[in-house]
């Protein structure tokens, strides 16, 4: 009975995020998840809105309109990731290096959001483009999120910096643990 209620939660997309979730180094892959999934909300806001102002406001076709939002998204996403959600990685390479690689891996989920935008757009006509556009979200946000942690993003996290070590050494330091480990075990001996 579990395991069948475990294939359902799989098959919905929970287990997918539950998942990733198991697999992470505990709170640390947590709070990694969850600022992914913060810029990648507003990286959404930002593809919704030039989507919008560009079909709407501008006449575009929904077509080029999706390519040039999910272009704006991508240069978005990419910032805020960088400079938030992985700051602490130590990463090696160039910047260009990693953006080139970011918005490759962002074009092969825009290739899949284009197609089932398209797809959408052709059976049912162009009158729900945004929500033809939901409906791509869950996937690319597993599979960017997957591709960010393992290949772009892939890393330990950095040293300490000069700030949060100046912080740390303002902290006290209780009495019971400033010696070393080593004279501690020495002074509880018999």
């Amino acid at each position: 009975m579990a395991t069948e209620s475990g294939r359902v939660a799989a098959s919905s997309g929970c287990g997918v995020v539950v998942a990733l979730l198991r697999k992470g180094p505990g709170i640390v892959g947590f709070i990694v998840l969850a600022r992914f999934a913060l810029v990648s909300l507003i990286g959404t806001g930002v593809d919704f809105l030039v989507l919008w102002l560009l079909v709407a406001h501008a006449g575009w076709a929904v077509l080029p309109a999706k390519l040039v939002a999910a272009e704006a998204t991508i240069i978005n996403t990419f910032v805020w990731n960088n400079a938030w959600t992985f700051r602490d990685r130590a990463v090696a390479g160039p910047l260009l290096a990693r953006f080139l690689s970011f918005n490759a891996t962002y074009a092969a989920s825009l290739a899949l959001a284009l197609g089932a935008v398209g797809a959408l757009v052709v059976a049912f006509g162009p009158r729900h483009y945004l929500l033809y556009n939901v409906a791509t979200l869950p996937l690319n946000f597993v599979w960017n999120y997957l591709w960010s942690t393992r290949v772009i993003w892939r890393g330990r996290p950095a040293p300490a910096r000069p700030a949060d070590v100046a912080r740390a050494e303002r902290l006290p330091v209780p009495a019971e643990t400033s010696a070393p480990v080593s004279a501690r075990m020495r002074d509880r001996s018999p």
